[in-house]
């Protein structure tokens, strides 16, 4: 992602900040109505969706800043998604209801700039999730340096 993109993600996910809570209910509905197979894996605890949503929101602002640090977290969590079945073609219904309420909670409709910008943040999170995490306690592979 370039500089500008990451400022324009960020201040949308700053905007909606307000409204979180409609912006989270407002999601999951259109997540469920895309899918109604879904909802075996969301909680049916809606205090408990909207938490994990807020977290969602912090591990997007984080990737922003520090892609580095957030990615294993991200392949972790992509391997408990996998162990726990969740079908692959599901990135692609988020993707699709997160605009779709992106667009209703972002006062002016949201510019082609803003939907390719979070395409490319959201290939960045899909990408890291579908990744093999590293077994707990690896350490990242080291990198030589060469200088001529």
């Amino acid at each position: 992602m370039t500089g500008a993109e990451k400022e324009l993600v960020e201040r949308a996910l700053l905007e909606i900040l307000p409204i979180l809570d409609a912006v989270s209910a407002g999601f999951y509905t259109r997540l469920v109505a895309r899918d109604p197979s879904l909802r075996a894996f969301l909680p049916t605890d809606f205090a408990r969706r909207e938490e994990l949503f807020r977290e969602a929101l912090g591990v997007l602002l984080a990737l922003l800043d520090s892609p580095h640090m957030v990615r294993p977290l991200l392949q972790e969590l992509g391997a408990r998604l996998r162990a726990a079945g969740v079908p692959r073609d599901v990135y692609a219904t988020v993707d699709q209801a997160w605009l779709e309420m992106l667009a209703l909670a972002l006062a002016p409709p949201i510019s082609l700039a803003l939907r390719e910008a979070w395409a490319n943040c959201y290939a960045e999170v899909v990408a890291a999730l579908e990744a093999p995490a590293r077994p707990p306690g690896a350490r990242a592979p080291r990198t030589t340096v060469v200088r001529s």
